[in-house]
């Protein structure tokens, strides 16, 4: 526009919200979930050896499910299913009913796959590397960051042991994305940037 300085804007991103509610499976069908690239710039080899250390310490862990495309050989581990590309529906059915994500790229300039599980109220563990992840988990209350295999075993176990943390890290969640990504929140900014 003539005669205006020329200025920068943060606007974030918008998401659609996938409808609230739903019912989560309980203890005894807990699994954790791994969604993206599958990708060893994605931390994927770093997770399935963070895995192989919490099977030593729980013989209960949950089982680790990887979904997304495959850019990378892995190999047979106990506990580990790679069930590669799905569609957004069994996506969403996954996070849903995820013990947590785990994701522990250090790369991420956004992590939209963090604010989906955060919007079906699945708890979030991300690597304490990523500034990105790490911020989102800071600002939503919904998450822990972790810098080891063994944070990530006190991590599950807490997850296990306690339904209430879930709940509330779960409800952290949704809020944070409702507030700050949803549709809506990215067009009321869109409006107090642009002019009328």
């Amino acid at each position: 526009y003539p005669g205006r300085p020329l200025t920068a804007e943060r606007i974030d991103y918008g998401i659609e919200l996938p409808p609230d509610g739903g019912a989560r499976r309980e203890a005894g069908a807990e699994f954790l979930l791994y969604a993206g690239r599958i990708d060893v710039q994605k931390g994927v080899v770093q997770l399935l050896r963070w895995y192989r250390a919490l099977r030593s310490a729980m013989p209960r862990a949950p089982r680790l499910v990887l979904i997304g495309q495959v850019a990378m050989t892995v190999p047979p581990q106990d506990g580990v299913e790679v069930r590669g590309f799905v569609d957004d529906a069994e996506k969403l059915r996954l996070m849903r009913d995820a013990l947590s994500l785990v994701h522990l790229s250090p790369y991420e300039s956004l992590g939209i796959v963090l604010l989906e599980a955060m919007a079906v109220r699945t708890p979030v563990l991300v690597h304490a590397d990523s500034e990105v992840m790490v911020e989102h988990c800071r600002r939503s209350g919904a998450g822990l960051w972790l810098r080891d295999a063994l944070e990530l075993v006190g991590a599950v176990r807490r997850l296990q042991e306690d339904p209430g943390l879930r709940r509330v890290l779960g409800e952290r969640g949704r809020v944070y994305v409702e507030r700050e990504f949803s549709m809506d929140a990215f067009a009321c900014r869109l409006r107090e940037i642009l002019p009328p």
